[in-house]
């Protein structure tokens, strides 16, 4: 009857904030109660004793529940502002003993970047970091095929100091003034090609003359050119997120110096062919 009081949505929250299950659902039972004896937690939850009472020493420990000196002893509940600050300080401390470990290991590393394999990262939280930590980062140059999806991205580029070439698919005819604008006409060379115009051309260049489009539909049905994402920085980092369509996003990065090269070789012959 208690847990019915309990949604899961606060269990997952809590979950994410540290605690574990039984904490997160002790926690929550003791918010219901403002202050309670073990015993009434336990018929509130209707979990066992021993997941209470080591529920409750973990969560006094945290500094969220204060235990009274009384017999029976009783719980009081720390206010949920304050409990929530208290675990963001707890996970920001272990988030930056964490980071200060792996940086200290990733100085260990076995292997060279160079002979970096590929690496699939998947979901849009892990793709829109590692493009904003790919663009933070450049130093030298940077080639990018893009749609104008991207443009929040693309367009913390400029104003720094080291060579830009890109290509946006987008169906805005001021665009590329307009990027010109941001970037100036001598420091980026950018050119705007319309979804269509890109798919159209993109095609001819892949398939045989003479090739009948239906026998491909169901393929070419799968592509969005409004996904696409090419970038490769420095001559280090490639990321690419392939145009097909939905909602799901993934991307495919590889710091493997080989396969930048030929991609590289590849994408500037495909470029130069989709720009004449």
């Amino acid at each position: 009857m208690g847990m019915n009081r309990i949604s899961t949505k606060l269990i997952r929250g809590l979950k994410t904030l540290g605690l574990s299950e039984y904490e997160a659902k002790v926690y929550s039972a003791l918010v219901v109660h403002d202050y309670a004896e073990a015993k009434e937690i336990i018929e509130y939850l209707d979990i066992s004793k021993p997941s209470v009472y080591e529920s409750l020493r973990s969560l006094e420990e945290m500094g969220l529940v204060v235990m009274t000196d009384t017999k029976p002893s009783v719980y009081k509940v720390l206010p949920p502002e304050m409990a929530v600050k208290i675990l963001l300080d707890i996970h920001k401390r272990a988030s930056e003993d964490a980071l200060e470990e792996l940086k200290a290991l990733e100085k260990e590393k076995i292997k060279e970047k160079g002979e970096s394999a590929f690496l699939s990262l998947y979901g849009d939280a892990a793709i829109d970091y590692k493009i904003r930590d790919m663009f933070k980062n450049v130093k030298e140059n940077i080639s990018c095929i893009a749609s104008d999806r991207y443009l929040p991205y693309i367009e913390s580029l400029a104003g720094r100091d080291f060579s830009v070439n890109l290509m946006i698919i987008s169906d805005d005819e001021g665009l590329e003034s307009k990027l010109e604008g941001i970037f100036g006409k001598n420091r980026a060379n950018i050119k705007v090609m319309s979804s269509s115009a890109i798919m159209k051309a993109a095609l001819e260049l892949k398939l045989p003359p003479g090739t009948e489009l239906s026998k491909y539909k169901d393929a070419i049905d799968m592509i969005d050119a409004n996904n696409m994402f090419i970038a490769i920085s420095d001559d280090s980092d490639f990321l690419y997120i392939p145009p097909l369509a939905g909602n799901f996003s993934n991307a495919l990065y590889t710091a493997n110096k080989t396969m930048i090269m030929l991609t590289k070789m590849f994408f500037q012959s495909w470029v130069k062919s989709l720009s004449s």
